[in-house]
């Protein structure tokens, strides 16, 4: 199967079972209150880091980095901590099902 093909069938297949039937799925993250906060954000991220031209990857990775951290920093108390309590709760139970498709089509495509 290509790429997108093995993506399709994982967003939109119907016959597999649903999550709910079955045990949790683990997704390979370590989660922490940053990474949902860069998940929360990730098209205003991405915008700033389009917004510097093309770059090549390493410097689109440092990018990334600075403008999660700047994101990071303008949050209020109250948004870090909601991201640290949704952080645990996904370490525990694991992430809800369209965060676990989104991250399946990041890493197919």
């Amino acid at each position: 199967m290509g790429q997108k093909q093995i993506a399709n069938f994982y967003t939109n297949h119907r016959t597999v079972v649903k999550e709910e039937d079955g045990p949790p799925i683990k997704v390979a993250k370590q989660w922490n209150a940053r990474l949902v906060a860069d998940y929360y954000h990730h098209d205003e991220i991405m915008e700033a880091v389009k917004a510097h031209g093309s770059l090549n990857p390493q410097q689109q990775i440092g990018k990334w980095a600075s403008s999660l951290t700047e994101k990071w920093d303008s949050l209020s108390e109250e948004d870090r901590t909601k991201y640290a309590v949704l952080a645990e709760q996904w370490r525990e139970k694991g992430p809800p099902i369209e965060v676990k498709r989104r991250l399946v089509v990041m890493l197919v495509c």
